[in-house]
């Protein structure tokens, strides 16, 4: 099966669930943090029902290619499901991760998408961070962990959206 999103030409959930696993392994040997950001696009059945779904595949595309970028190499950035992306952050500590979430929720707010009908519009972002760092004394399984930077990641995301939207949340 494919490992890449064929609309967005990022990776696909299924290359996140086999990568983190080897991110956290990494992690683990190395004593370096993991950081996972969750994305969610905020309002965009809305993008579907107003624009329709074409303009709403378009703007998928539009957010991915505004968020490579504002990645290095060794991130990996996933469509997970929907409007939801995700971006695991290898050797990443929960402040630099705020940094990346914010570059990309900015550049996420200039993009401007044209509808069929050559109206303009913009869409927003609400982004929830999950960082792990290993501690050895405290021992997680990987799928403990793997389970941990996904559901806390996505704790954030509903924090975000509770706080207005268009913005980045960590939750602890």
């Amino acid at each position: 099966m494919s490992l890449v999103d064929l609309l967005t030409r990022t990776k696909n959930r299924r290359y996140f669930v086999q990568s983190i696993t080897r991110e956290i392994a990494r992690a683990s040997r190395s004593s370096s943090s993991l950081s996972c950001l969750f994305l969610d696009l905020d309002h965009f059945k809305l993008v579907n029902d107003t624009h329709g779904h074409l303009t709403g595949d378009r703007a998928l595309q539009a957010v991915a290619k505004a968020i490579k970028p504002q990645l290095r190499q060794s991130d990996v950035l996933s469509r997970f499901g929907g409007e939801e992306f995700t971006v695991m952050l290898p050797e990443t500590d929960q402040s630099h991760a705020k940094e990346i979430a914010e570059r990309i929720r900015k550049s996420i707010a200039e993009i401007i998408i044209k509808d069929d009908y050559d109206k303009d519009f913009k869409i927003t972002v609400s982004i929830g961070i999950s960082t792990w760092s290993p501690n050895h004394s405290e021992r997680m399984s990987f799928e403990e962990v793997q389970n941990h930077l996904i559901k806390k990641a996505d704790e954030g995301v509903y924090l975000a959206k509770e706080s207005g939207r268009n913005c980045v949340k960590i939750a602890v």
